[in-house]
C-alpha cells in the first residue's frame, strides 16, 4: 500500500477512536465475498490484512450462516 493511502488510513482510525471511543482490539465482520476474494487472489489470513491496514490488533469474526453459505455454493467456496 502506498504511503499516502496508510497516512490516510491512520488518521481515519485515530478520529473514530477519538470520537466514538473504539478500542483495541478492533472486532471486524467479514462477509463470504471477502473470504472467498481472500482466497482466491492468495492475499494471506483476513486478521493480517485488517492488522496492517489498521495499523493495530484485529479480532476476525464471520457468522455462521456466512460460512454455510460459502459452502453451499460450492467446492470452490469452501475453502480449506
Amino acid at each position: 500500500m502506498k504511503y499516502h493511502k496508510v497516512k490516510q488510513t491512520r488518521r481515519v482510525v485515530r478520529w473514530y477512536r477519538v470520537s466514538f471511543d473504539f478500542r483495541e482490539p478492533f472486532r471486524v465482520f467479514i462477509d463470504g465475498s471477502f473470504l472467498h476474494s481472500c482466497i482466491q487472489k492468495r492475499l494471506g489470513a483476513p486478521r493480517e490484512l485488517f492488522s496492517k491496514l489498521l495499523g493495530s490488533e484485529v479480532k476476525v469474526f464471520t457468522s455462521k450462516c456466512v460460512q454455510a453459505g460459502l459452502r453451499r455454493q460450492g467446492e470452490e467456496f469452501a475453502g480449506r
